[in-house]
């Protein structure tokens, strides 16, 4: 009986033990198949153009100096001197990889520059192409797509 004992203990801490390594291992998923942190905060990011669903090009003057540069978290939006911002200025901005690495996802403060009123938003952009020279992203739930360069 004391050895049955001393067995069914020993089997709980191998079950118990085998259990936690399991579950470890499937919580800790690493994203293999994106993982660019380094390319994308190297440096900033020019706006090159911007397409909509027919492959035409929808970019407005005001937008073709615009430069966008993702930080250790922190995400800037930098109005070239042809500013189209329309009375709103970004106070602040965080972004994070999303779903998986395929998405980023970018949470603005912003506030009008009469300073009465402003508010957040989150934008999720997929990620279609990022290399060292070029990152091209497609607006969650919007048909245009963004073309930046280096």
């Amino acid at each position: 009986m004391f050895v049955i004992n001393i067995k069914i203990k020993v089997m709980r801490k191998i079950i118990f033990y085998l259990s936690a390594i399991a579950l470890v291992l499937t919580s800790c998923k690493k994203n293999t198949e994106f993982n660019n942190f380094d390319t994308l905060t190297k440096d900033s990011w020019m706006v090159e153009d911007i397409k909509n669903e027919e492959g035409n090009s929808v970019i407005e003057d005001c937008q073709k100096d615009d430069i966008i540069q993702f930080e250790d978290k922190s995400f800037s939006h930098i109005e070239g001197a042809n500013d189209c911002s329309e009375g709103m200025f970004l106070r602040s901005a965080e972004w994070s990889f999303a779903e998986d690495g395929g998405m980023i996802k970018i949470t603005k403060a912003i506030q009008t520059t009469s300073g009465i009123g402003g508010g957040a938003l989150t934008e999720k952009y997929y990620i279609i192409t990022l290399n060292e020279n070029e990152l091209v992203l497609k607006k969650k739930d919007e048909n245009d797509v963004y073309y930046f360069e280096r």
